[in-house]
Parts: structure tokens; sequence; C-alpha cells
């Protein structure tokens, strides 16, 4: 299925990938490519047979949007107007997890393709039991909320290491362009 998408061109950022349907033999199956791209979920990976239409839907209209990743309970995107700050967002993704390093939540802005966006740090831990609402950032469209599972000791090298997914969430038209020889399937680097 992965490939498929790729092979296509990508998914685009207003794509519901969370609720991908695979049409086969007149039966209809929702695939959670989120699930597979993010949480390693291959077992939702189906192999594609002739005849079979994969229809990824549109997101709800709800225009502007930040992204809430890592160890959260609900991982996705959510409607800014309902996540104007970094508490309402990281409460509309249902809290923290318990293995979340929550003193380096990292909050990605202005990010693009061939530019350093700026990371701004928040010690969530001091914001929720110190009442240090100084930690509380207010969020922009296309924010990227990041709750990690180890501490983060170098931005710069976090960044690094994860531009190829945040090109995938942000960019996701260009993951075909960028991560396979002229449409072969063969990643590149």
């Amino acid at each position: 299925l992965l490939d498929l998408i790729g092979q296509a061109g990508g998914y685009t950022v207003d794509a519901d990938i969370k609720n991908t349907r695979l049409i086969r033999g007149g039966r209809t199956y929702v695939i959670n490519l989120f699930d597979i791209i993010e949480k390693g979920d291959l077992g939702q990976n189906v192999i594609i047979d002739d005849g079979d239409t994969i229809d990824i839907p549109e997101l709800p209209a709800f225009g502007e949007r930040v992204y809430v990743m890592g160890e959260v309970v609900k991982q996705g995107i959510y409607p800014l107007k309902d996540a104007q700050d970094l508490l309402a967002a990281l409460s509309l993704a249902g809290s923290i997890t318990r293995l979340a390093k929550e003193e380096n939540t990292l909050i990605v802005r202005g990010y693009e393709v061939g530019k350093d966006p700026l990371v701004m740090m928040s010690d969530v831990k001091a914001m929720l039991r110190k009442a240090d609402l100084g930690q509380n950032i207010r969020l922009q469209d296309g924010d990227l909320v990041y709750v990690p599972r180890m501490l983060i000791g170098d931005i710069n090298d976090w960044i690094k290491n994860t531009k190829p997914v945040l090109e995938l969430l942000l960019y996701p038209g260009r993951f075909h362009a960028i991560y396979t020889a002229e449409g072969t399937g063969v990643l590149v680097r």
C-alpha cells in the first residue's frame, strides 16, 4: 500500500490518512496510514490486488491546524481554534503518556524544506505541577508539538534526525520525489 501511494506522488496535507479506504470485491476496509507510518504497524500495509481501489478522503475543512506527536495518548492533527496553546493541544491529544519526558516538549514552528525551523522547548512538567504558565506557549497554524520519550540534548541533532518525518508529515506530496529513485520504489539517502 505504501509503495502504491508513493508511486502516485504521496498524499496531500489535507488527506485524512487515519481513514484510508481499501475497496476490494465490493467490500470496504478502513486502513490507518498514520499507524503504518508513525507507529510501524506494518500489518495494515496490505498487498494491493488487481481491481482494488484506494480512497484517501480529505480531512474535515477546519482550516488552520496543529500537529501533536510523540508520547501523547492520541497523536494527530487538531484545529488551531481548539488548540490555541500548548496545554489545550495536549488536552485534545488525551494528555501525555507515562513514558513522556514532558520537560523536553518541543514546538516546531515555520518548517519549510531547506530552511531551519524555529524550535521552542517547553517544560510541561513545570507547567502542570508548579502552575508555571510561562511554559504554556501560544500555538500558530502549522505548529508541530512533539513530546519525546527521551531527553533531547541537542536540538540541531533532533531536527537532522527527524527531518524525513517532518517532510513526510508536512509535505506528503513530496515524499515520492524526495525519497524514491525516479519512481522505482528504491529508497535513496
